[in-house]
């Protein structure tokens, strides 16, 4: 089926496979017979777009922003998501699972209770932030059917703490009456993002000690209040992220029903990570590859004689082939599966070195740097160490080879 066969074309902009909810299982295709397939419909919001926000001081209402979901901006964070585990997919299959069994059981228990807290830890730049709002935008799509509206709320944890410094803990109070507030209507999905958490839930233990303002205790007692009050509250959901889980107070931690450490990539996350900056540069005609060095390379090895396909250009946007941002002739770079599976297997002596490879040997070189900086490598290498425009492949990865040197000071 395409696009194109369609009634409702016109109507169409992007079609997106992106996923099985089957996480153990390795297949690459599915039958359409033996699977149920689950089609989503949506429109992309922009700031623009309506908000309904209740009537509050401006001091309280500029800690946090609030966004309609899905979000245009955060079309694609998804998708771009690189983790050596599938943990987006392990979070949105908990938390989706838990909303269908509170919303078919009306599950209301004092055995059982449960809150959609889930707390993302790990050095800086490891993706925690992205992920965050990744989430928010696929559990906006997918749950719909429960939750025609959603919103994304954004606190501003710094604004709280230093702006009106002797007044946090009023302001956290108040932070959360907004989100029961915007919580009100059980149709609605309310997703709040809390960046840097352990500036409001610091360890009360600490503060009691004297080594800590008081304000932080009082302040993290109200966000501990706040957080109870929610408990009866299936269609939000709290997204909180933390560089410094050790100083965070154990109530707090306890209270986080999912509890999740990201790790820094490995050199096949760097890969991916590279991969799709670079293929996103190509994208927008900033940079070409010619890919007929990958025709070559696997023309005389052993899997091209038992039928391994010549590598063909892949287009990586959604977006049908009558926009003017898809462009049928542009080369990308592969996968690292293909890339592993066509071509790590050859020596110099089969060919010289292809670009994927070489990509990949920058990879290892690049262990030890968070997601963050990775990303903008390339564009960074594209701007400081490249003359043409579009710049070739090959001549973006030795740019990249000298921003890497520069950024770990060899």
């Amino acid at each position: 089926m395409t696009i194109d066969t369609l009634s409702c074309q016109n109507l169409i902009q992007s079609c997106k496979v992106t996923g099985h909810s089957d996480l153990d299982s390795s297949a690459v295709n599915h039958t359409l017979s033996n699977n149920n397939v689950e089609v989503a419909v949506y429109n992309l919001h922009t700031v623009e777009d309506h908000v309904e926000t209740p009537d509050d001081d401006s001091d309280s209402a500029s800690s946090f922003s609030i966004l309609p979901l899905p979000y245009l901006d955060f079309d694609g964070c998804w998708e771009g998501l690189v983790f050596d585990e599938p943990l987006p997919e392990q979070l949105f299959r908990i938390i989706t699972r838990m909303m269908h069994i509170i919303h078919k059981t009306d599950l209301r228990s004092s055995t059982i209770t449960w809150l959609n807290l889930v707390l993302l830890y790990g050095a800086p730049g490891t993706g925690k932030t992205t992920l965050a709002k990744a989430l928010a935008q696929k559990l906006s799509i997918r749950m719909a059917h429960i939750y025609p509206k959603a919103r994304f709320l954004e606190i501003n944890c710094h604004i709280l703490l230093s702006r009106w410094f002797g007044e946090s803990s009023k302001l956290v109070g108040k932070l959360f009456e907004n989100i029961r507030l915007h919580s009100d209507d059980p149709s609605t999905l309310v997703v709040v993002s809390i960046d840097e958490v352990e500036t409001l839930a610091g360890s009360r233990e600490k503060a009691a000690s004297g080594t800590e303002c008081h304000e932080n205790l009082r302040s993290t007692n109200e966000l501990l209040r706040g957080l109870d009050k929610l408990y009866n509250r299936p269609n939000v959901v709290i997204i909180c992220t933390s560089n410094l889980k050790d100083v965070l107070d154990d109530a707090f931690v306890d209270r986080c029903r999912i509890k999740k450490h990201l790790d820094s990539p490995n050199v096949d996350c760097i890969y991916n990570i590279l991969r799709s900056a670079i293929n996103e540069l190509i994208k927008l005609g900033l940079v070409v590859y010619d890919v007929t060095e990958l025709n070559a390379a696997t023309k005389n090895s052993t899997q091209a004689e038992q039928g391994t396909p010549k590598f063909m250009p892949v287009s990586l946007s959604p977006l049908s082939a009558h926009n003017s941002l898809h462009k049928e002739d542009r080369s990308y770079v592969p996968d690292l599966d293909w890339v592993i599976g066509n071509l790590s297997h050859l020596t110099y002596d089969d060919q010289p070195e292809t670009a994927p490879i070489l990509l990949r040997r920058i990879a290892q070189s690049a262990m030890g740097l968070s997601s963050r900086t990775l990303r903008t490598l390339p564009i960074a290498a594209l701007a400081e160490y490249t003359v043409a425009e579009p710049c070739d492949f090959r001549q973006l990865l030795g740019a990249l080879e000298r921003k890497l040197a520069e950024e770990r000071g060899t």
